[in-house]
């Protein structure tokens, strides 16, 4: 058997395959590498373009899911006239006041604020107000992390709590 044509035979393995099992068998062994030849497809490279075209629908979903489910909504809270809502981005949660008789808005404070890790997806970092409630003159404020704040309604300033009354 020439060198020549065990090169050719043994470029694909199905070839491989099938000399191995001819081996056994006292055949001319040119005229199976011809026949073989000429039955089997030759190995052929993919155009680049449509292998790329290729990987990159696979690698697209059909849907893109964000990563975050949107926050649960926070009732407001009213006391004396004025109703307390939660507001905020992920970024800034804050609490605005508006007065129930002119629907005007009074003032917003900003009770907390996330920094941003760069090296992290930026929307499993956001942060809401999953809470709110009237407290001895005060607005207690519970985040999704459950952290607690307490919102002085008399001075507007922000001050972090334990969150004992929250469970009440």
């Amino acid at each position: 058997m020439r060198a020549d044509t065990w090169t050719t035979v043994c470029t694909l393995g199905l070839r491989r395959a099938l000399m191995r099992s001819c081996k056994s068998v006292s055949w001319d062994t040119s005229r199976v590498c011809d026949t073989i030849k000429s039955v089997l497809p030759k190995r052929q490279t993919p155009n680049p373009c449509v292998v790329v075209v290729a990987l990159a629908l696979f690698m697209l979903p059909l849907e893109l899911p964000g990563k975050r489910v949107p926050p649960k909504p926070v009732t407001p809270v009213v006391f004396d006239g004025i109703e307390y809502s939660a507001g905020g981005d992920g970024k800034v949660g804050y609490i605005a006041a508006t007065d129930i008789a002119s629907g005007k808005e009074l003032w917003t404070v900003r009770v907390f604020r996330i920094h941003i890790r760069f090296w992290m997806e930026e929307c499993v970092q956001w942060i809401y107000v999953s809470d709110l409630k009237v407290y001895n003159g005060g607005l207690l404020i519970q985040d999704e992390r459950s952290r607690c704040y307490r919102l002085d309604l008399a001075s507007r300033q922000v001050r972090r709590e334990r969150c004992v009354q929250m469970k009440r």
